[in-house]
């Protein structure tokens, strides 16, 4: 009996070690503008990967498994909506060093920031 549970034991501990870790993910909230922009800050020290969505009246996928080396960044812009969130997936890496917000863009003010929100 106990050698049967020492082997559901070592199976149980192989399963959750290799379990693979649930994404992290951050939200904006919606900001106004002719377009949003999401962007992404790495202020960590190791590279991590991100996924990152427009959510709108439609979701629009802007960046899939997509790299961001540490201390890079990246901005990501899309959408005819007038309102719309961002939403980042950290799928790799650690995400105590992300930085991400959301731009609503006017373009009759040059193509400025006119409102943005942190992500959370």
């Amino acid at each position: 009996m106990a050698k049967v549970l020492g082997i559901l034991l070592l199976t149980a501990v192989a399963l959750v070690g290799t379990a693979q870790a649930a994404a992290v993910v951050l939200t904006t909230p919606p900001v106004l503008g002719d377009r949003v922009t999401c962007l992404i800050a790495n202020a960590g020290s190791k590279s991590i990967t991100v996924t990152i969505d427009l959510v709108g009246s439609t979701t629009v996928n802007l960046a899939t498994d997509t790299a961001i080396e540490a201390g890079g960044f990246a901005a990501f812009g899309a959408g005819d909506d007038d309102i719309a969130y961002c939403r980042f997936a950290i799928t790799q890496g650690n995400p105590q060093g992300v930085r991400a917000a959301a731009c609503g863009v006017v373009v009759s003010l040059g193509e400025k920031c006119s409102s943005s929100a942190e992500a959370r």
